[in-house]
């Protein structure tokens, strides 16, 4: 077995090469958002990542300096929405 972060060919002899497999465990989606008419990053702008069976599955909260957003989740189809409330209104 070989650490396929730190491949040292040196060290392979006379083999030319070396399979490896691997699984997506989790996404990060990234995005930024900003008032249409202000021009500026909504100020406490909640985000709740969720699917047709469970609406909720996490959220976040858009950064209100740079308008930049991040949620963690598993490979799949996700629905990206404004969570209930203020944030909706």
């Amino acid at each position: 077995a070989y650490d396929m972060d730190n491949i040292r060919l040196s060290e392979l002899g006379d083999r030319k090469t070396i399979s490896a497999a691997y699984q997506l465990a989790s996404l990060l989606i990234t995005g930024s958002c900003e008032e249409p008419r202000a021009g500026r990053p909504p100020n406490g702008l909640q985000l709740v990542l969720g699917t047709q069976a469970d609406t909720h599955v996490t959220d976040t909260l858009v950064m209100s300096n740079l308008g930049y957003f991040q949620l963690k989740a598993a490979p799949g189809v996700w629905q990206l929405r404004l969570a209930s409330g203020p944030s909706s209104d």
